[in-house]
């Protein structure tokens, strides 16, 4: 790839996905659930969070597995914190933690979707 490239001359933002994979049925996690948006809403506010939310089987069922992006600076930063979540913490919820660099696509306004609030920036 040269220098010239698109990807080359991209921001290449740094943020880190966890993967959450449910350890017990969804049904056990439900309870869970409020302690577990608070935090996610605690690191939102921190700005932190790019994203979160809870991932779907093809056919549509809650599976009680979720996606969250951090931004934050490092792999032992966003572990600590995927470590720190109410429902990992109480072994209801396993992560793994992946790298990724976001090098395409636009934004131009914060919204939060937990409040319904928006930022233009």
């Amino acid at each position: 790839m040269s220098e010239t490239s698109p990807i080359a001359q991209s921001a290449k933002v740094e943020l880190w996905i966890v993967q959450w994979t449910s350890t017990v049925a969804s049904e056990q996690l439900r309870e869970s659930i409020p302690e577990h948006l608070g935090y996610i809403l605690d690191l939102e506010r921190a700005n932190k969070v790019f994203g979160s939310g809870p991932l779907f089987a093809p056919e549509g069922p809650d599976v009680g597995a979720g996606l969250t992006i951090l931004r934050v600076a490092s792999r032992e930063e966003a572990e600590a914190l995927a470590a720190a979540d109410p429902l990992a913490a109480a072994g209801l919820r396993t992560f793994e933690i992946r790298r990724w660099i976001l090098v395409e696509g636009s934004m131009g306004i914060k919204v939060r979707f937990s409040d319904s609030t928006f930022i233009v920036e």
